[in-house]
């Protein structure tokens, strides 16, 4: 007998540990008259990359940014109408941008050379994008000095210059915009972080005073300043965030060039604002590159977070739209609930309880928006509300009447505990609601083909694939009443394909579905073939009794389709050892599947029933590499967990 007393809880804490940085730094300011700093000849008559943050003021024609004597030149001159521009030999508009480069606003210029690839290409970017490209351009005529806010013996820069990098290599567009909002990586010559070292200058503008400017690359190509004073040295706007190496991913930035319009996403996370910021007013923000949910440092009324976090590096007043999307900060696909069930959590630490900075204000899909959120240096997340419909994570409804449920976990390790929590547990020494009456959860072994009831809930381990059965109570606290249908999550990070899991060859496994996302049982086997092409996946409310759905390219599970958290049994050969779940076995978007079935196959099933209450189904399948007696497409039809009275159609040839 299965008998159940009171209700416990059960929590699993997840520990991670955080490091804060704030930035600041120097700019040079040009007068457009004879100010320049000597970069010196560092450029060869190859490829190229030069990229700088630059402020443009009024009152000047030439705008130089960075040139060389008569070889290259990337400017803004009054005779293009101050639209940046870059070429070669005289030429120096073979790249343009469409629009005048605005005064009094920091903007992040870039200009690349490949004389391999169509015979010399160009590209010209700012802030990030990439506005013009240009083919069949000659390497420069000579290699000479290069300049910052100058060309030759003329043309000036008027205007702020900070951040300056030179390569002798083209980048690319993804790795310009990778450190477009910080500083470069100097322990690595160049951004693909190869050992090679095409970094030949990085004027980080670090100096403060002096006639002399910092290479911050290992070459020690020192910038000469010349017709300048320690005046020239002013505090940078630039948005550019000090972060340190665990928040670098995904920087992004919310500046005055962003306008009115919205940043670029952090791998989630976008700011908006309504009014434009002024130039000392900019906000730089990356994340610690995780993905899954937390259980620790929770603050009142939040029973989980993301485990990404957000570092922003904040100046002055920049109060924002912040939104963030569930599904690219944790990984997991989640619609439900209302925006007001999800907050905004925000520490500015390393360490100790997140704070509820506010209360989402409007959601759309997995997206839900922050209004007006106030910045400063903090770390954030997003947390889900206590007893709300809100889910962070990936999550099933578990319905109907008591009976057995065949389980899985999107997240491995010791999750039984904060998975089940929403259940009746009992009979396990630790952990459950109550350690009397007969187990209620079990995991089978195949080697001594055996069920085996677990001994404690807080310690005992789920291996990523594998299944386990609950039995359920509709009454989950043993009140008197029926409490189902209830919602199962589990915070953690998701599996991540490919998925292998153990098993014992000749035998029955009890597998699990281990992605968040629907699985297809068709690419499981053309991945498998090793096992028995059927898998059966058990319904204790199935129409006409409990019992299974199987699928061996036709059946009654289906499409083939293994929701997330669904447990299922397959049959190994004298061989399978080790299943394998690959990315391709997910089918994309929950219970949306799309297939066509090849020529030479098709089947055909019988329904049988008997009154009202009991039915069943058997199926005939024909495809080409069918056999006679039993063979890898044969399904077995199993009885289910608990007897009745029940009518069953088989088929059975010779």
């Amino acid at each position: 007998m299965l008998t159940k007393l009171i209700h416990g809880a059960v929590f699993v804490f997840l520990l991670i540990t955080f490091v804060m940085a704030q930035g600041g730094g120097y700019a040079l300011d040009f007068d457009g008259v004879n100010d320049y700093v000597n970069m010196g000849d560092m450029l060869s008559q190859g490829a190229y990359t030069k990229v700088a943050w630059v402020k443009r003021e009024t009152g000047n024609n030439s705008n130089n940014i960075i040139s060389g004597n008569t070889g290259h030149a990337l400017w803004a001159p009054s005779a293009y109408g101050y639209k940046l521009s870059a070429g070669h030999n005289l030429v120096w508009n073979s790249v343009q941008d469409t629009e005048a480069l605005a005064i009094g606003e920091w903007n992040f210029v870039a200009v690349t050379y490949d004389p391999d690839v169509a015979s010399g290409t160009m590209k010209l970017y700012k802030n990030g994008n990439q506005i013009d490209i240009a083919t069949g351009i000659a390497v420069q005529d000579e290699s000479d000095a290069t300049y910052v806010g100058k060309y030759a013996n003329g043309h000036y820069w008027k205007g702020s210059i900070d951040e300056v990098r030179v390569w002798n290599t083209s980048l690319t567009q993804s790795q310009i915009q990778a450190w477009m909002h910080k500083p470069i990586d100097t322990s690595h010559g160049n951004y693909s972080n190869s050992t090679s070292d095409n970094l030949k200058a990085y004027y980080q503008m670090s100096n403060g005073s002096g006639t002399s400017v910092t290479d911050n690359s290992a070459n020690s190509n020192t910038g000469t300043l010349t017709n300048m004073a320690d005046s020239d040295w002013i505090t940078s706007n630039a948005p550019i965030g000090d972060l340190t190496s665990g928040y670098t991913t995904d920087v992004e930035a919310l500046w005055e060039g962003c306008g009115t319009s919205a940043s670029d996403a952090s791998d989630g996370l976008t700011m908006v604002v309504g009014t434009a910021l002024t130039d000392a007013n900019f906000a730089v923000f990356g994340n610690n590159n995780t993905a899954g949910t937390s259980t620790s440092d929770l603050p009142s009324g939040v029973e989980v977070r993301s485990q990404r976090i957000w570092y922003v590096d904040e100046s002055n007043t920049v109060a924002a739209n912040v939104t963030i999307d569930i599904s690219d900060a944790t990984g997991y696909t989640v619609t439900a609930g209302t925006a007001s069930d999800y907050k905004l959590l925000n520490r500015a630490g390393t360490s100790g309880d997140f704070s509820i900075l506010a209360s989402g204000s409007s959601k759309s899909g997995d997206a839900v928006t922050f209004s007006s959120v106030t910045l400063s240096d903090e770390y954030l997340a997003i947390g889900q509300a206590t007893d709300s419909d809100a889910y962070l994570s990936a999550h099933v409804t578990i319905s109907g009447d008591d009976g057995f449920r065949m389980m899985s976990s999107p997240v491995p390790g010791q999750i039984y505990g904060d998975l089940l929590d929403e259940l009746w547990t009992q009979g396990i020494a630790t952990g459950a609601d109550v350690t009397t009456g007969s187990a209620n959860v079990w995991t089978y072994d195949a080697a001594n083909t055996e069920w085996d009831a677990l001994t404690n809930l807080n310690t005992a381990s789920l291996t990523a694939g594998q299944g386990f059965l609950v039995y359920v109570f509709a009454n989950t606290d043993n009140d008197g009443d029926d409490d189902l249908p209830v919602t199962l999550s589990v915070a953690g990070t998701e599996n991540s394909a490919t998925v292998t899991r153990s098993t014992t060859a000749s035998e029955w496994n009890l597998l699990g579905n281990p992605f968040e996302a629907t699985i297809d049982a068709d690419q499981l086997f053309t991945d498998n073939s090793n096992y028995t092409a059927v898998v059966y996946v058990y319904d204790d409310a199935k129409s006409g009794g409990a019992g299974y759905y199987s699928w061996n390219g036709s059946g009654t599970l289906t499409d083939g389709l293994i929701a997330p958290y669904q447990g299922f049994w397959i049959e190994s050969g004298g061989s399978g050892t080790s299943f394998e779940f690959t990315s391709d076995c997910k089918s994309g978007t929950a219970g949306t599947f799309y297939k066509t079935m090849n020529d030479s196959t098709g089947s055909m099933s019988f329904a049988i029933s008997s009154g009202e209450d009991y039915e069943d189904n058997a199926f005939v399948s024909f495809m080409n590499n069918g056999q006679e007696g039993i063979d890898n497409s044969d399904a077995y039809k199993l009885l289910p967990m608990s007897p009745s009275e029940r009518v069953v159609g088989v088929s059975y040839a010779e």
